[in-house]
């Protein structure tokens, strides 16, 4: 029996929202394991609001603690993007991978193939877009923010206590004062 690792991530509160949730990786992952006769779940590792572009993820180091300790032999994750957004990182843990002679499916992406040249090629390009991806949102958001303050709006995620937001800005809740 194949020992495996079901390796889940969200980057943030949409990305639940918006189908890539928590519980819709967990319960595609149980599904494909159930499909297969030769699998044997050996733990779930969540990374919940952590960015793939990112390797100081809780959960992703305790999994490669396990491949480490040759605990694990099969990673599976939804799609490649779950697993990284980085490729320089993707490269550096698919050569511990292959130390330890740990393979990795994405089961919602059959297509990948690491075992030919040309399939670790196309990985490398689509881990290339995945990562411009990742940066081109994080400098949208960065704009985005510049500009509301330029402007004088509310740029925060959540509203301070003891303040409303009217017409895009902050102004003080007249029932908070004491």
């Amino acid at each position: 029996m194949k020992r495996v690792a079901l390796y889940i991530r969200v980057s943030s509160e949409k990305q639940a929202k918006s189908g890539d949730s928590l519980r819709e990786q967990e319960d595609t992952l149980n599904e494909y394991v159930k499909s297969q006769k030769d699998m044997i779940i050996h733990s779930t590792y969540i990374d919940d609001g952590i960015s793939g572009q990112k390797l100081d993820r809780d959960e992703f180091q305790r999994l490669m603690t396990d491949v480490k300790n040759n605990q694990i032999d099969v990673i599976l994750f939804t799609k490649l993007d779950r697993w990284f957004r980085s490729l320089k990182h993707y490269l550096n843990i698919e050569d511990v991978l292959q130390k330890y002679n740990t393979h990795w499916i994405a089961v919602s992406q059959p297509f990948y193939d690491t075992s030919t040249p040309y399939g670790r090629t196309f990985i490398n390009q689509v881990m290339s877009f995945a990562e411009l991806e990742a940066q081109m949102t994080s400098e949208r958001m960065i704009a985005i923010f510049e500009h509301k303050i330029k402007m004088g709006e509310v740029a925060s995620g959540s509203t301070p206590f003891g303040y409303s937001i009217k017409n895009k800005r902050l102004v003080p809740n007249e029932d908070a004062y004491i």
